[in-house]
């Protein structure tokens, strides 16, 4: 796996790079010990906790959805889920969980971040591409920031329409983001990028949190528990 196909699974391989917006195979996870802890929050959702790298990254999923893929190659981790019954091929929607090992300590900030991630998906839809940024935020202290991203019309396999709420996030030498892609029928124009829906989307998949590991601790992580 490239460093393409490990940032997301949005089109055929699920793998995107990229934004023009100015945004500011088998698994050998056991190398990295990653471990991925769930567990029911109020019956709307299932928290995850995964040691990703250097931190633990804690997120929210629906119910209904399932993990179907993780792995991680060098510098890159890869974690997704889907609803019951659907695949990491044949899915209607897809959260993907990225790690990127190293570059915080770049000059980088999640916006221009989420303007590389961008970049690929607008390449995969030249003619149908659209975007909208939403702005910087924190989670749990650290630099994050959110867009939706579309494509009108992606013409690899069968023909359709993916859109995608993004949020990157600078962890202390990590960087990690959160995908949650949506496929349709294929449009000749770029998707309608519906803030109100995606915001709502945002909203289920927290509170995110990252936290620091604790030597010796496993799971459940008790200690990345609401960090603030």
């Amino acid at each position: 796996m490239n460093r393409a196909d490990a940032y997301t699974r949005f089109g055929e391989v699920a793998a995107s790079l990229a934004l023009l917006l100015c945004f500011g195979g088998a698994g050998n996870a056991q190398t990295l010990a990653v471990s991925v802890e769930e567990e029911p929050v109020r019956g709307e959702g299932i928290r995850t906790f995964t040691p990703v790298f250097d931190q633990i990254v804690s997120f929210v999923h629906p119910v209904e959805f399932r993990l179907v893929f993780e792995d991680v190659v060098g510098p890159e981790y890869i974690q997704q889920h889907a609803p019951k019954g659907e695949t990491v091929h044949d899915w209607s929607e897809l959260i993907t969980l990225n790690g990127h090992k190293g570059i915080a300590t770049r000059e980088l900030t999640p916006g221009a971040f989420a303007q590389q991630v961008a970049t690929g998906i607008q390449r995969s839809c030249p003619q149908t591409f659209s975007a909208r940024p939403l702005g910087n935020l924190k989670i749990s202290g650290h630099d994050a920031f959110i867009a939706l991203v579309g494509c009108g019309t992606v013409t690899s396999a069968t023909p359709r329409s993916e859109t995608m709420l993004l949020v990157t996030m600078k962890g202390a030498a990590d960087f990690f983001s959160i995908q949650w892609a949506e496929r349709a029928a294929a449009v000749a124009q770029p998707p309608v990028l519906d803030e109100e829906k995606w915001r709502a989307r945002f909203r289920r998949l927290g509170p995110i949190w990252i936290c620091n590991k604790v030597p010796g601790e496993s799971p459940p992580f008790v200690s990345c528990v609401d960090p603030g």
